[in-house]
């Protein structure tokens, strides 16, 4: 297997730059909304700016924010890849935090070194389990992921909420269930802001994601999935099995996003 790295060609860079120029329009657009009203576009923009990235404090809290919503977006972004439309990383967020509290509560807790990995990997189990409900009716009985994702999100959010009001609460009035164990907490990165290692587990899982769709005859296996389904499986590839696999990743990313939101924001 080899993980050399491509010169990028101008479709990349066109595809690369499309962003980038929509984000420049929205902030073109936006200065003539806030003329419009009355207001100082620079104003507006460098208190935004003081508010992101002002200070150490600032700066750590944009990036713990950052942390969830990049980890969401990969699990989104690996199935919209593979041409699967998994709408369901909120629900599968909330699962993965589910799996992470309750190892943490139980198991996790007492395990001084590998707690936090453990209710990491709880979580990542949890997220794609709940992806994979959406990966058998959609690989066996070709029910349609979009729908099927859409409303296991409400059923997730709905769940947790069962949950925090009874099974997990912890005593009080709050509904909400106990603090997890320091063990089981992410460590903070820099003194002072409350960013955490998660942090840096969204980085790797980025790259991981990388290689697994780019340099492995696995991802090459479901993206040509995505591509066309019929030609795969003439091609020898379980088209099935890629549509199944697909998800199961996806869910697992989105999974460590609510670890994440667990162990290294709320604690609980």
């Amino acid at each position: 297997m080899s993980l050399s790295f491509a010169k990028p060609t101008t479709r990349t860079i066109i595809r690369t730059l499309i962003p980038i120029g929509t984000a420049l329009l929205a902030f073109v657009v936006t200065g003539f909304l806030l003329l419009a009203g009355g207001f100082d576009p620079l104003e507006a923009y460098g208190l935004i700016l003081q508010g992101s990235v002002g200070g150490v404090r600032e700066v750590g809290e944009t990036l713990v924010r950052t942390t969830s919503l990049l980890l969401t977006g990969l699990a989104v972004g690996f199935a919209f890849r593979c041409k699967v439309w998994n709408i369901g990383a909120e629900g599968q967020l909330y699962f993965g935090a589910i799996g992470a509290v309750v190892i943490a509560l139980t198991v996790a807790g007492q395990i001084p070194v590998f707690g936090v990995i453990i209710a990491i990997i709880f979580a990542m189990i949890f997220g794609a389990g709940w992806a994979a409900i959406a990966g058998v009716l959609k690989s066996r009985l070709g029910v349609n992921e979009i729908i099927v994702t859409v409303m296991l999100n409400f059923i997730a959010i709905l769940f947790v909420d069962f949950l925090v009001h009874g099974a997990l609460k912890a005593p009080g009035f709050e509904p909400q269930t106990a603090l997890i164990p320091f063990t089981s907490q992410l460590p903070i990165l820099i003194e002072g802001t409350r960013l955490h290692a998660g942090f840096l587990v969204a980085i790797a899982a980025a790259v991981l994601i990388y290689l697994i769709l780019f340099k492995t005859k696995t991802g090459f296996s479901l993206r040509a999935t995505g591509v066309n389904p019929k030609a795969s499986g003439y091609a020898g590839i379980n088209v099935k099995r890629s549509i199944l696999l697909t998800l199961l990743i996806s869910g697992a990313v989105a999974g460590i996003a609510g670890a994440c939101l667990v162990q290294g924001v709320n604690d609980r």
